[in-house]
């Protein structure tokens, strides 16, 4: 019996036992469930997800080149310069242009000379000088004091041919003539001598010395609106030139570097102690003059 009742007392602890952590477990829930409605929102949250660890990587910066640059030696900007225009015609085309318009003048003519006791007798002589046609019909130009005797004038062209010239016209104040010859010509073109300054450039073109045919000589001009005595006598307005003009250069054409006609030679100082200064008519002064007498038909 005491066996019996040893066992019972075993098995009613353990149940009891039992009960208790039962009654435990069920009460701590409680407890637990009761504190966790308690807290605040975020919370719960918080403590309802599971936790995860974070970890922060810190990557060193990249490193980028930066663009590659090359010293360049500075550029200087091309240099400008001012050149001086440039004609479309050089010297030599000019003057084969010009000589088939320029002719040679040739005056034989006879003056008698009176002596003493009345006697008398003749002398011949011979003017020579330059000229240019002005118009396609056979009208040159010169100056009056190569043809003012009007006797036996003759023209020779470039190509050669002779002519018998007469005297259409002149002014002697200007000392400027024109004749006339039976042929077909070519004319100059005039310019304007009122657009020339000092140190613009010049040709001229004519029968130097009288023998010395279709001379080219250049130069430029050393002076505008001189007041010259010319050999005829009356004092004109002239343009001075360092180009030369010899005798039988007189009556020929002046051109400027566009190959137009822009004066008339016409005197020249020699001496010793001179030299260099040579002189023009200026065309502008005698051109209405000039191209009344060719077309005053």
């Amino acid at each position: 019996m005491k066996g019996e009742s040893r066992k019972g007392k075993i098995i009613f602890a353990a149940v009891l036992i039992l009960l208790c952590a039962v009654i435990s477990g069920v009460t701590g829930a409680a407890t637990s469930l009761f504190i966790f409605n308690l807290m605040p929102d975020r919370v719960r949250s918080a403590s309802a997800e599971p936790t995860q660890e974070v970890i922060y990587v810190t990557e060193a910066p990249s490193i980028v080149p930066p663009p590659e640059t090359t010293t360049e030696p500075e550029t200087a900007p091309p240099e400008t310069t001012t050149e001086p225009p440039v004609t479309t015609k050089s010297k030599s085309d000019i003057y084969y242009e010009a000589v088939n318009s320029v002719v040679n003048i040739r005056s034989e003519y006879a003056v008698v000379i009176r002596g003493l006791f009345g006697t008398s007798f003749t002398r011949n002589y011979v003017s020579s000088g330059s000229g240019f046609f002005i118009s396609n019909d056979g009208y040159v130009v010169t100056n009056y004091h190569v043809v003012k005797e009007n006797q036996d004038l003759r023209v020779t062209t470039y190509d050669g041919s002779e002519y018998a010239a007469v005297l259409a016209g002149y002014d002697e104040n200007n000392d400027v003539a024109v004749l006339k010859i039976d042929a077909d010509s070519t004319p100059v073109t005039l310019g304007s001598s009122s657009a020339m300054t000092v140190g613009d450039d010049i040709m001229v073109i004519g029968n130097a010395l009288g023998d010395l045919s279709y001379t080219f000589t250049d130069g430029l001009i050393s002076y505008t609106n001189r007041k010259i005595q010319t050999s005829a006598g009356p004092t004109i307005n002239m343009f001075q030139t360092n180009a030369a003009i010899n005798s039988g250069n007189s009556g020929g054409p002046v051109y400027n570097m566009d190959g137009e006609v822009i004066g008339i030679a016409s005197a020249k100082f020699a001496s010793a102690e001179i030299e260099g200064l040579c002189f023009f008519i200026p065309i502008d002064d005698v051109k209405n003059t000039i191209l009344s007498i060719a077309y005053q038909d």
